[in-house]
């Protein structure tokens, strides 16, 4: 991620959305602008299928197509789960799918939860994030999640430089380091 911010980030960075095709699978990588990074996104994407635009999620009747058929890229990620379904899932696992929506510029994803079961056999949820703009995820990504990957960011830099921090960090017992870092970053005090 760039170091002039989430603003920059959400404007220069990130790919355009790919409203009116399916994703290029050929695609050349953005040209080094020369600035080292302040932080890396990184992780690998399940799937992407390519499925006609509106199309429902999974377990409704919707079906892959051929490319040529397509029109619309989603991401798929797949959780496999030990215990039970969450529904709602859990907020870490929408934000990563955002953040490979927001990646790779695609403006829908599906959120596959796998639990396999000796007594009911196999479940399968599929939850739809919709990625498009001014929708929810898209916003909460942006104006909350982002901003806060910077801050976080900034923090463990800021934490780097002062020894003296670091040392009291290392030497506080649990509850006071949940303060210390409450403290350097406000928005994991909760």
């Amino acid at each position: 991620m760039p170091v002039d911010g989430p603003q920059f980030a959400v404007c220069q960075a990130f790919p355009p959305p790919f409203i009116s095709a399916v994703r290029p699978r050929e695609e050349k990588p953005k040209e080094d602008q020369g600035a080292r990074p302040l932080f890396f996104l990184t992780g690998y994407v399940d799937g992407l299928v390519d499925v006609q635009r509106d199309s429902p999620a999974p377990g409704a009747a919707a079906t892959p197509l051929s490319t040529s058929h397509a029109d619309e890229t989603l991401v798929v990620e797949v959780k496999h789960r030990m215990g039970r379904i969450k529904d709602p899932p859990n907020i870490y696992d929408v934000v990563q799918l955002c953040s490979y929506c927001r990646a790779l510029g695609c403006l829908r994803g599906d959120l596959v939860q796998c639990l396999r079961g000796k007594r009911d056999g196999e479940q399968l949820h599929v939850t739809r994030i919709d990625f498009s703009e001014g929708s929810p995820d898209r916003v909460g990504f942006d104006r909350h999640v982002l901003p806060n990957l910077y801050a976080t960011c900034h923090a463990v830099y800021a934490a780097r430089e002062d020894t003296a921090w670091r040392v009291k960090l290392l030497q506080a017992p649990p509850e006071e380091r949940r303060q210390i870092v409450g403290q350097l970053c406000p928005h994991l005090d909760n």
